[in-house]
C-alpha cells in the first residue's frame, strides 16, 4: 500500500495507491486529475507529490514523481467524462503512476490483479480495504466487512469509515490463501447514500490498459 501525497503553497491533497509490481502503482485518475482534466501539478505553484510506500512511518524513504509518471485510459474515457458536465465515468476513474529506476529493488511486496474472482467467491469471503484517511497523516488504516453487492465493473460496500485520502486503495481478500490477490480499487461514496461506498472491480480491460502504460 502507498500513501500519494501533493504539496502545494495553499493546500495539501492525499490519497491512496497499491503497488502491482516493483514500479507500479494503481490508483484512481482522480487522485491525479481533476474534472477538467488537469495534472494535479497545475494547481501548484511549486508543486511536489511524493509517495511513501507503506506510510510515512514505514521506514522507507519516500519517492518523487512528475505528471510524466502517471499514465491513465488509453481510450480516452476519463478524459471525455471529465470534460463533460456530468459526474465524471467511474468505470474508467483508474490510473498508473510508474516509478523510475526501479526505486524500492527486490524487497517490495505487491499485489497480484485478481481479475478473474468469481462473483460466488467475492461475495462468500470478508474482504479487507487498507488506505490513508486524510486525518491519519499518512497512517495506513485497515477495515474489513462483507460485500453488500457487485456487478460486472463494481463492488458496493459499506464500510462506513472510509473517508478523503482513502480513493485509490486496495480491496482484497481476507483469506490467508488469497490476500495478495487484489479484486478491486476504492473509488469513493454515493451521492445521497451515505456510508455506501462504491470499489472499482479489477477487469480484463482494466488489466490490457495497465499492460498497455507499462509498455509506453
Amino acid at each position: 500500500m502507498c500513501y500519494l501525497r501533493a504539496v502545494g503553497s495553499e493546500k495539501t491533497l492525499h490519497g491512496s495507491g497499491v503497488l502491482i509490481d516493483p514500479n507500479t502503482i494503481l490508483t484512481v485518475a482522480h487522485n491525479l486529475f481533476d474534472k477538467k482534466n488537469v495534472s494535479i501539478f497545475g494547481h501548484f505553484e511549486a508543486p511536489g507529490f511524493s509517495v511513501f510506500p507503506g506510510g510515512v512511518q514505514s521506514g522507507i524513504s519516500s519517492i518523487s514523481v512528475t505528471s510524466e509518471s502517471f499514465r491513465y485510459d488509453s481510450a480516452g474515457r476519463w478524459k471525455a467524462s471529465v470534460q463533460s458536465q456530468n459526474e465524471p465515468d467511474r468505470e474508467s476513474d483508474y490510473a498508473a503512476i510508474i516509478l523510475p529506476n526501479n526505486p524500492l529493488g527486490d524487497s517490495a511486496r505487491y499485489f497480484s490483479l485478481s481479475f478473474n474472482a468469481s462473483e460466488s467467491n467475492i461475495l462468500k469471503n470478508t474482504v479487507q480495504v487498507a488506505g490513508f484517511p486524510k486525518h491519519k497523516s499518512g497512517q495506513l488504516w485497515f477495515e474489513s466487512a462483507n460485500v453488500e453487492s457487485l456487478d460486472d465493473n463494481f463492488i458496493y460496500q459499506r464500510f462506513g469509515d472510509t473517508v478523503e485520502g482513502m480513493s485509490g486503495c486496495p480491496y482484497y481478500n481476507s483469506d490467508v490463501e488469497l490476500i495478495d490477490h487484489l479484486i478491486g480499487i476504492h473509488i469513493g461514496g454515493i451521492r445521497n447514500e451515505p456510508g455506501r461506498d462504491v470499489v472499482r472491480r479489477i477487469t480484463v480491460d482494466m488489466a490490457l490498459d495497465l499492460q498497455s502504460w507499462l509498455n509506453q
